[in-house]
């Protein structure tokens, strides 16, 4: 198989990386899942995780929409905050969607 080299000249600029990352996730990004917005230390703690504990923009901004989806499933099934538990570390994901879902 041939290898095919691209000339700059055939790069869109608007297919181009930005240089500048994306903003970190803040109030302004959205109103607080109803899931952690139960107390004010809930929310307060919702947001400073995104904003002072993981340093890659993009990451942020995945794990924001990621959060998001899931306080949005469990506000679906009316799971509050109180009973969500961490999953042990050996658990598979077809383990957790065979019970939970």
């Amino acid at each position: 198989m041939k290898a095919v080299r691209l000339s700059r000249s055939l790069i869109r600029a608007d297919l181009v990386p930005s240089k500048s990352p994306p903003a970190a996730p803040t109030r302004h990004h959205g109103a607080t899942p109803e899931l952690f917005s139960a107390s004010e230390k809930s929310e307060r703690r919702f947001w400073e995780f995104f904003t002072a504990h993981i340093r890659n923009p993009n990451t942020r901004v995945a794990y924001l929409a990621a959060v998001r989806r899931f306080a949005e499933w469990c506000e679906g099934r009316g799971i509050m905050l109180d009973r969500v538990e961490p999953v042990p570390e050996e658990t598979s994901l077809d383990e957790i969607e065979r019970i939970h879902i």
